[in-house]
Formats: structure tokens, C-alpha cells, sequence
């Protein structure tokens, strides 16, 4: 949603975890090639299955955000990490308050040349959807960004993507909070900011960036298979969420029969991935109805 993903460079990463040397996996370092500062030390695999991967992990207090700042130069083609950095806290513990102090007191945009770089991307991805104080936050400091990029020149484009896991408060019961939740979404997509849900095949693939391996495949299909198991029959979608659902059916759960190709396309009968997309669509949009994100949708297996 918002302004489409921007282009980047393929990075050097395995295309199948699994399949990976641990040994090699974990000694594979990405290029980079500018100072990184910020907080960069990584999550554990069970916070990305729990959190993540988990449609249960929605209910957790925890919540964890981490930022990536990068541009490619035009000339090599490379892409440079301006500033990069993680935070782990409590969901009423303000993280994204915490984060921006964090960014605003490094000088990255100092590090942006000024003729190599036409494309500045930021990565923000969370645990669960920010709340309205959060949006409210972010929308600032964005705000405050591009008008400092403008005061130093700055011609290029500037992409902010915001990825999440989960919804929060999306449909607490409360009509005036539930109403700032959506408005600071809204707000957020209306400044050009791209809102997407990450699918499973999504997490997996920050996984794979983190070089965080597997250990437990076992522990990843029933989490996977939980989450395209999300609705039974699958919910009918409208708008931009029918062309990502498709008419596709229900995958069955998996067992130790399941093949590896099979792991591999897990990601296309992810319903709880979708469900959040349609709920996402219809809130930028205003025309969301009020149901219970905390509990299953009709027809869905126990």
C-alpha cells in the first residue's frame, strides 16, 4: 500500500534456508560499506517464531522494531547502510518514541552524497502494527526528514516502508481509541508511507537477511500451516486483497509427508496474511467494520 517497494540490488542470500551449511550460513557476512551505528544486536530465531510467525504472537506484550537506512549508489550499484539499529520493549513502553531519539542523534544524513544517491530507502519493520501515538511519532519524523533533506539539497526520492507482523488495536472495543489506531494509519499512508503485512514467506526472508538459521523445521510448518489455516473455507476478499487471495483453496495441513516443494509455497494459502491485508485496505481506505481481530473468523478451524 502507499508508494510501491523500491528497487534494490539482489542481495547474497540463500534462496532456501534449509537447505544451507549452518556453519556457512553463519559466518556470511553482507557488504557493507559506510560506518552503521544504533543498537544492531540481533534477535534470536524464537523471537522471530513467536512474535512473528506466531498468529498468537499478536496477544504478546513484548513488541521489537528495527530500522535500516540504506541508498545505492547509481554509479557502482551498491548499496550503503546509512544507519541501522533494533529495539526490544514492552507495547506501552513507547519503543518507537525510543527509536527516534535513537535516529535523531546520529548525523546519517550528513553520509548521503550528493550526486550518487537518487533513491533513499527506510526500513522500519515491527512486531505488531503501531498504535496512534506511534504513528503519530512516526509521522513526525518523517515530516521533520524530508524537510531537512530539502534544506540540504537533497533531490532524490525518499522511500519509507513500514513492515508488520500483526494488527494492534485494530478492533479493541473502545470507538474513540479504535478511531485514533486507524486515523494515525491512515495519516501514515496518506504521507506516502508503504504499509504492508508481512506473510510468513516474508518472515522467513528476514530471517534469511538477519542470517538467522533454522533449527526446528518442524517448529516453522506448524506454524506456517497454522496461519494458512486461518479461515475454513477461505473468506471471500474484495478489492486489492482478491488479487493477492486469488481463488486459490485451502492447503491441508502439513505432515511429515510434506514435501520440501510444498514448504517452499506454504507462503500462497497464508490466510491470516491475507485477512490482515483486506482489514488493512478497508482502514486507509474508511471503510472498515468493527469485528474482533482477537478471535477467529467464522468458519474458521478450531
Amino acid at each position: 500500500m502507499g508508494q510501491q517497494p523500491t528497487k534494490r540490488p539482489a542481495r547474497t542470500i540463500p534462496k532456501n534456508i534449509m537447505n544451507e551449511n549452518p556453519q556457512e550460513f553463519m559466518t556470511r557476512h553482507r557488504q557493507i560499506e559506510t560506518e552503521v551505528t544504533g543498537n544492531c544486536m540481533p534477535w534470536s530465531e524464537h523471537v522471530y517464531y513467536k512474535l512473528f510467525l506466531d498468529t498468537e504472537g499478536r496477544l504478546a506484550t513484548l513488541l521489537v522494531l528495527k530500522c535500516e537506512i540504506t541508498y545505492v549508489d547509481l554509479f557502482t550499484d551498491v548499496e550503503h547502510v546509512l544507519y541501522r539499529s533494533r529495539f526490544i520493549g514492552g507495547k506501552a513502553d513507547g519503543v518507537a518514541q525510543i527509536f527516534v531519539y535513537d535516529l535523531m542523534k546520529v548525523p546519517w544524513e550528513d553520509k548521503i552524497p550528493k550526486s550518487q544517491a537518487i533513491e533513499l530507502n527506510i526500513d522500519i519493520v515491527v512486531s505488531s502494527s503501531p498504535i496512534h501515538a506511534c504513528s503519530e511519532t512516526l509521522l513526525n519524523l518523517i515530516k521533520l526528514e524530508k524537510a531537512y533533506l530539502k534544506h540540504r539539497n537533497f533531490d532524490g526520492q525518499l522511500n519509507v516502508n513500514l513492515r508488520f507482523a500483526h494488527a494492534l488495536g485494530w478492533d479493541v472495543k473502545d470507538t474513540e481509541t479504535r478511531n485514533k489506531i486507524h486515523e494515525g494509519l491512515r495519516n501514515l499512508y496518506r504521507e506516502g508511507v508503504n504499509l504492508e503485512v508481512m506473510s510468513a514467506d516474508a518472515v522467513l526472508e528476514e530471517m534469511r537477511v538477519d542470517e538467522v538459521a533454522i533449527s526446528d523445521e518442524e517448529r516453522v510448518k506448524h506454524y506456517i500451516s497454522a496461519r494458512s489455516a486461518w479461515t475454513i473455507p477461505p473468506m471471500k476478499f474484495r478489492g486489492r486483497a482478491a488479487s493477492k487471495a486469488g481463488n486459490r483453496k485451502p492447503r491441508r495441513d502439513y505432515d511429515d509427508s510434506s514435501s520440501e516443494e510444498d514448504f517452499q509455497t506454504l507462503d500462497e494459502d497464508d490466510m491470516y496474511h491475507v485477512y490482515l491485508i483486506e482489514k488493512l485496505d478497508h482502514i486507509v481506505n474508511g471503510s472498515y467494520k468493527y469485528t474482533r481481530i482477537d478471535k477467529r473468523p467464522r468458519g474458521s478451524r478450531e
